[in-house]
């Protein structure tokens, strides 16, 4: 957890992450999807996604109890893929407890833009009540000079509504050990804490060990702002 937060505290515009309220660590980053999921909602609520959408999402949201509702993705002539930031607002009411957003999305695999997340965000204003999941596991991955865009950095309303989950598997291409980890806010770390204590206890120690050192040898390269983030990590984990 230390190490984790000592790596992603840049990225989350220098925020000062504390390894036992703000990081969660988890059998993989489903289960802290999971552990997010079905902490925040039960039956009787709605969870929000834009679709298509990772099929595993819909799992998590049925064991649950609670609803999936959807909003369109659409492409225009370019083959360009957009959000129905539309259709998303006048799809919320009061049933409404959580949006799970993929950055960059699986499986188009568009980036969020800087006024996406805006737009996004100033709908969100308007209830309170609906928490975030931002699944970015595939953070480290190359967008050919396209910036990604953290959705939980845009404010601090939506760092306070936001549990983002990353992965190791897809930081370091070692899928089948199983050690994701979710960000965010003291309460919905500790909240989602209780549900994965519940399911799986813990994830396997050396795992976190193996990521814990990695990340630990990564810092004898620290990064300095370099404009090509993505090329930094590939020269970090060479």
């Amino acid at each position: 957890r230390s190490e984790i937060c000592k790596w992603w505290s840049p990225h989350f515009n220098g925020r000062t992450l504390d390894p036992n309220s703000n990081v969660l660590i988890t059998n993989g980053a489903i289960g802290a999807i999971y552990a997010v999921i079905n902490n925040l909602v039960s039956e009787g609520d709605s969870v929000h996604m834009f679709e298509p959408y990772y099929t595993q999402y819909i799992n998590q949201i049925e064991f649950s109890g609670a609803s999936a509702v959807t909003s369109p993705m659409y492409t225009n002539d370019k083959g360009e893929w957009f959000f129905d930031f539309d259709h998303f607002e006048k799809s919320l009411d009061a049933n409404s407890k959580l949006l799970i957003i993929t950055n960059p999305h699986n499986p188009s695999g568009k980036l969020f833009t800087k006024e996406e997340i805006a737009r996004l965000s100033a709908i969100l204003e308007k209830w309170p009540q609906v928490a975030v999941l931002s699944d970015e596991v595939y953070f480290h991955l190359p967008f050919d000079g396209r910036k990604l865009e953290v959705f939980a950095n845009y404010s601090e309303a939506n760092w306070s509504k936001t549990v983002t989950v990353f992965s190791a598997g897809k930081m370091l291409n070692c899928t089948g050990w199983k050690v994701g980890w979710a960000i965010g806010p003291k309460n919905l770390i500790a909240n989602a804490f209780a549900v994965h204590e519940a399911v799986a206890f813990c994830p396997n120690v050396p795992g976190q060990i193996a990521l814990a050192k990695s990340l630990e040898e990564a810092f004898t390269k620290p990064y300095d702002g370099h404009k090509n983030y993505f090329e930094y990590v590939r020269s970090v984990f060479e």
